[in-house]
């Protein structure tokens, strides 16, 4: 069923469709929409975007020619002007990876066409946050270290070995000791949040940010060097 209805397509592999779309969200997305995927196997680069044979560049402007809303991932792909012309009711293009887009939208193209490109940027600043966090922690009480020995099944936390290793000799507080950040970020930013209960002297450098911003959100803006 169509009608007047909007035609959401995903192209992808059949790794990112089983990842990201569970049958709850296809329920909400179905109350407005209809939702077609198609599977595409392009090699995926960081850093350049995915080279398509012209038989596969042509089955992806037949999916995509009557969409109203394209989203593209891992596999799919690139989304260029060639395939903006074809599909004109195209009205919104999206990426899942998060703020790497450009590499399978051609960003300029779709502003151009009035076609408005959207990722999940910063979508991972939280979890990577919290893992700078936890790695602060670990690392002052050398639970790396600990972790290894355990799991080899070795005796390990005796008195005698509490006393005389050296695994044990560093074990240390995060409260009240200055902290030092290479970016101010919204990785950083959120680090410095989940950072307030520690009550830490916060340091970063980053060359980018304001130097206006750095007292309203709680750090000393200064030279790599001194953070380093």
């Amino acid at each position: 069923m169509t009608g007047n209805r909007p035609q959401v397509g995903l192209a992808s592999t059949a790794e990112v469709r089983e990842k990201y779309v569970d049958d709850k969200d296809l329920e909400r997305l179905y109350e407005f929409a209809d939702f077609r995927w198609q599977k595409f196997e392009e090699q995926t680069s960081w850093d350049t975007a995915p080279e398509a044979s012209e038989n596969t560049r042509a089955e992806f402007t037949r999916f995509a020619a009557e969409l109203d809303a394209l989203i593209v991932c891992h596999g799919s792909p690139r989304v260029d002007e060639s395939v903006l012309a074809s599909a004109p009711r195209l009205a919104l293009v999206g990426e899942l990876e998060g703020d790497r887009f450009a590499q399978r939208i051609d960003v300029e193209a779709a502003i151009a066409r009035g076609v408005r490109a959207v990722d999940t940027t910063h979508g991972s600043s939280y979890p990577v946050s919290e893992w700078a966090l936890g790695m602060m922690l670990i690392g002052l009480r050398s639970a790396g270290a600990h972790f290894r020995r355990l799991i080899t099944g070795e005796l390990w936390g005796t008195p005698e070995q509490r006393e005389t290793a050296a695994e044990f000799a560093q074990n240390e507080e995060l409260t009240g000791r200055t902290v030092g950040l290479i970016g101010a970020g919204y990785i950083g930013r959120r680090l410095i949040e989940l950072l307030k209960p520690f009550d830490v002297k916060i340091l970063a450098h980053d060359p980018y940010i304001a130097p206006e911003l750095a007292s309203p959100l709680g750090f000393t803006l200064t030279s790599l060097d001194k953070v380093l």
